[in-house]
C-alpha cells in the first residue's frame, strides 16, 4: 500500500538490471528490504516463481506458469513491460499447520492428518491453490503449509474483506492452523491503514495473539445440541436414508412413546479451563430447551434452540432469535463448531470429558506432573536422565530441536524418573510423552 508509481518503477529497474547482469533467462523474483526514507537494499533473488505469484497474476491478469514455459520453450513473450496494467488490489495469506497461541513468539509448526477439511467457495476473486485433500498427512519434516488463499478486490478494503470472509469459510480439523491468527491480523485498524512494516506483531501482538473473549452462550448451546443429534443420528439403523436427524423423537423405538416429561440429557463441555454443565431437553419436533450452568432458574442460563442437522454435520439452527448456519465435526473428545457469527472466532472447539474418577491423560493434576510430554514437534538432540535417577524441581530432562532453536524440558517438581521414552536423534510430535516421574 505504500509503494508509488515512482518507487515501483525505480525497484523495477532495479531488478531488471540485475536479472541482466547475470544473464539471467527466465521467470524470477527479486527481494528488496524497503527502509522509512523509501530507500531500499537487495536481499535475494529467486530464480523461480515466488510463493506469492497468484498476487501478480490477479493484478495484471497475466498467467506467469504459462509465461515461464513460453520463455523455457525459446517462445517469444506474447507482451511489453508496457502492456502490462494494475488492475484493483490482491492479497495472499499462507494457510499453515501452525499454533501461532502456543509459543509467542515463535509461532510452532504441527503435523496431522486433516480429518476434515472444506475450502472457501472459489471465484473470479477468490483463488486457493493447495495440493492436499481430506485424510492427508501433514509431516513435520517439511513445509507445513496446507493452502494458499488469494483475494481480489477493487481497492485494498475490499481485498481485505473478502479475505477475512474466505478465512471464515475455512473448516480444518485434525491439526491447528493460523486461520484465525491470520484473519485477526488482516482484519486490524493497523492493517487495514497500510504502512505495515517488520515491527507489527511488536507493536500489535497483544491484539490479535491475545485469548479472544470466553464463549458466548449461544455456542455453547450449539454445541451441546449437535453433540446429542449428531449421536442420535449415528445410533440409528442403516434403514434410515433420511440423511437429516430433526430431534430424539425420530428413533425408531420411540414411534409410539408418550410421556408426561421431556426427554432431557445432562452432559459436560469443557473449553480452555472453563467447564458448562449442560441440561438439554426435548420440546417437541425441532425445539430443544438448553440450560446452562445450574439446576437453580435464578442462577442458570436458559436457551431455545430450534433446527436440525444433517449427517454431514450442517446444521440450521436458530438460538432464541439468531439464525445460526455452520458445521459440526466431532473428533475424539471434541466437538469443533463452524459458524459466522460475527466475531473474530474461527471456530469453538468444546471437549467432552470421559467420565473418570482419574485426570484424564494430559489434564492438569496428577498426570500434568507426572508425565513430561513435548510442547512441539521435533528432535531429541540430548537425553540428560535415565530410569531410576533421583532429580529436583527445574532440573533439565532433555533437550530438543525445533523451529531451529534448541529447547530444554525441566522437571515440575523433585522426584524420581520412572521411566525414558526417547532416545538421542529421535524425532517427536507434539504432545509425546518423554519422561515419567514417580
Amino acid at each position: 500500500p505504500d509503494m508509488s508509481e515512482a518507487l515501483r518503477k525505480k525497484m523495477g529497474d532495479a531488478a531488471v538490471a540485475a536479472a541482466k547482469a547475470v544473464g539471467y533467462v527466465g521467470a524470477g523474483t527479486v527481494e528488496f528490504l524497503l527502509d522509512e526514507d523509501e530507500s531500499f537494499y537487495f536481499m535475494e533473488m529467486n530464480t523461480r516463481l515466488q510463493v506469492e505469484h497468484p498476487v501478480t497474476e490477479m493484478i495484471t491478469r497475466q498467467d506467469l506458469v504459462e509465461l515461464q514455459l513460453k520463455v523455457a520453450a525459446g517462445q517469444e513473450l506474447p507482451i511489453r513491460q508496457e502492456d502490462l496494467k494494475i488492475h484493483g488490489h490482491a492479497i495472499e495469506a499462507r494457510i499453515y499447520a501452525e499454533n501461532p497461541y502456543k509459543y509467542v513468539p515463535l509461532s510452532l509448526i504441527s503435523g496431522g492428518t486433516l480429518q476434515h477439511i472444506r475450502l472457501p467457495p472459489v471465484s473470479r476473486n477468490v483463488r486457493v491453490d493447495t495440493g492436499i485433500v481430506q485424510g492427508d498427512e501433514v509431516s513435520i519434516f517439511y513445509d507445513p503449509m496446507i493452502a494458499k488463499l488469494i483475494v481480489h478486490g477493487d481497492n485494498r478494503e475490499a481485498a481485505l474483506d473478502k479475505m477475512v470472509q474466505a478465512l471464515h469459510q475455512y473448516q480444518i480439523v485434525g491439526l491447528p492452523t493460523n486461520i484465525e491468527f491470520v484473519a485477526r491480523t488482516a482484519d486490524h485498524a493497523a492493517f487495514r491503514k497500510g504502512g505495515v512494516d517488520t515491527s507489527f506483531l511488536s507493536k500489535f501482538g497483544d491484539d490479535v495473539l491475545s485469548p479472544l473473549p470466553s464463549f458466548q452462550p449461544h455456542a455453547t448451546a450449539l454445541g451441546a445440541v449437535s453433540i446429542l443429534l449428531l449421536e442420535q443420528l449415528r445410533s440409528q439403523p442403516l434403514g434410515n436414508v433420511n440423511g437429516e436427524l430433526h430431534s430424539p423423537w425420530s428413533d425408531s423405538s420411540l414411534t409410539h412413546f408418550r410421556s408426561l416429561e421431556a426427554l432431557e440429557r445432562k452432559l459436560l463441555l469443557k473449553h480452555d479451563d472453563t467447564e458448562v454443565f449442560v441440561t438439554i431437553k426435548c420440546l417437541s419436533k425441532d425445539t430443544y430447551e438448553v440450560k446452562l450452568n445450574g439446576d437453580d432458574e435464578d442462577e442458570a442460563t436458559n436457551l431455545v434452540v430450534r433446527g436440525a442437522i444433517d449427517a454431514k454435520g450442517d446444521f440450521d439452527f436458530r438460538v432464541d432469535n439468531r439464525k445460526f448456519k455452520g458445521t459440526a465435526v466431532i473428533h475424539h473428545q471434541d466437538v469443533h463448531i463452524f459458524c459466522d457469527d460475527n466475531t473474530q472466532r474461527y471456530e469453538y472447539k468444546f471437549h467432552i470429558p470421559l467420565p473418570s474418577f482419574e485426570p484424564a491423560e494430559g489434564d492438569a493434576g496428577v498426570s500434568a506432573h507426572r508425565r513430561i510430554v513435548t510442547p512441539m514437534p521435533g528432535k531429541i538432540i540430548k537425553v540428560l536422565v535415565k530410569a531410576g535417577d533421583t532429580i529436583t524441581a527445574d532440573q533439565p530432562l532433555l533437550i530438543m530441536e525445533a523451529m531451529k532453536m534448541e529447547h530444554v524440558l525441566r522437571a515440575p517438581k523433585d522426584g524420581i524418573v520412572l521411566e525414558v521414552f526417547c532416545e538421542q536423534d529421535d524425532f517427536v510430535t507434539d504432545g509425546h510423552v518423554v519422561v515419567e516421574l514417580d
